[in-house]
């Protein structure tokens, strides 16, 4: 079920009947009870998708279901409600909703990582009863009736310490910080200050052109490059890195794509030129 526009029912997508389907890409808008519903066993994989003006965004009653890269807005009751299910839910965004972002009932092997939760006027970012998730690098953030409630022990507890980019964490590397969106609630992306860039669990693949650590949320910050020694700005420095790199065995751009200014697939000369004109003879910018 791809690339399509499903709005103004009373449910948008069930699977049901064990049905395992690619649920990828749609526009789910309006539909007045459940945007997309797993029940009877049902596992689909879920990525993707736009959501937006449900009474709840997605449910799940059973199942295993793979949940990642969707966008979950403008829910009156929940944004992801979890009974008696078993889901992965990974790089997920889920703001401006009315009630709950994540709640999750009575339902064991939950696994939430990598997700924004954020800005829900009435509820609570992630609530918790008769569970035991695995909750870990997520941004929870602005929920107006609090970030975490019946999370396992440690879990939202901020005072824990920090991250390796300086951001307060708990034990498992949660955030409670704005993520900086580009233009909600049009676009979810994020801005090049946001605290979720490159914060997400090492062990999860970056997507391509990504950075040198997955990002949280949805839409995976895409890598500027031309920056290759990371101070901040492009200038003579970048121009005198690469150079060292392709010539005087210098250490690589990290990652390699940062190098990759005249986006060919390859870091050479050609980088080098590019970067100059750019610099010193009103040129091209480099490509992301």
């Amino acid at each position: 079920i791809i690339h399509n526009q499903i709005k103004s029912n009373n449910r948008g997508v069930v699977c049901t009947n064990s049905s395992n389907p690619s649920v990828k890409d749609n526009s789910l808008l309006n539909n007045t009870d459940i945007g997309l519903l797993g029940e009877a066993n049902s596992s689909p994989l879920i990525e993707g998708n736009n959501l937006s003006g449900h009474q709840t965004g997605m449910k799940f009653t059973s199942g295993a279901p793979l949940i990642q890269r969707n966008v979950v807005t403008q829910s009156i009751q929940q944004g992801i409600s979890i009974t008696g299910a078993s889901p992965q839910v990974f790089n997920n965004t889920i703001a401006n909703n009315t009630g709950n972002g994540v709640e999750i009932t009575s339902s064991t092997g939950v696994n939430l990582k990598n997700n924004i939760i954020v800005s829900s006027s009435t509820g609570i970012g992630i609530k918790v009863s008769s569970s035991t998730p695995d909750i870990g690098y997520n941004d929870v953030w602005n929920n107006a009736g609090g970030n975490f409630s019946g999370t396992p022990l440690g879990v939202g507890n901020m005072f824990w310490g920090k991250n390796l980019k300086g951001i307060p964490c708990d034990q498992f590397f949660n955030i409670s910080q704005e993520p900086k969106f580009v233009n909600p609630p049009s676009d979810f992306s994020l801005q090049c200050s946001s605290p979720c860039i490159d914060d997400g669990d090492p062990s999860f693949p970056v997507p391509l052109s990504g950075g040198p650590r997955i990002d949280m949320g949805a839409f995976e910050y895409p890598i500027t490059t031309g920056d290759v020694d990371s101070n901040g700005k492009l200038d003579v420095s970048d121009v005198v890195y690469l150079i060292n790199y392709c010539y005087k065995g210098g250490p690589a751009p990290n990652p390699l794509l940062k190098g990759d200014v005249t986006a060919d697939g390859a870091v050479n000369a050609n980088d080098i030129i590019h970067l100059i004109n750019y610099l010193f003879r009103n040129g091209m910018p480099p490509c992301h």
